[in-house]
């Protein structure tokens, strides 16, 4: 029983460290691209701003 309930915590770990890490660097591509598109919108509104 004890044996068991060791390799099912040592599964649980295994499994969750990967998806923790997936979900981090999600999370800053995410706000990397957020970035990137805010700079883009910016850009396009100054060349508006300097044709009017």
């Amino acid at each position: 029983m004890n044996k068991i309930y060791l390799t099912n915590t040592y599964l649980i770990i295994i499994t969750f460290i990967p998806l923790i890490i997936y979900f981090m660097s999600n999370t800053f591509n995410f706000m990397n691209t957020m970035k990137i598109k805010n700079n883009k919108m910016n850009n396009k509104y100054k060349i508006k701003n300097l044709k009017w």
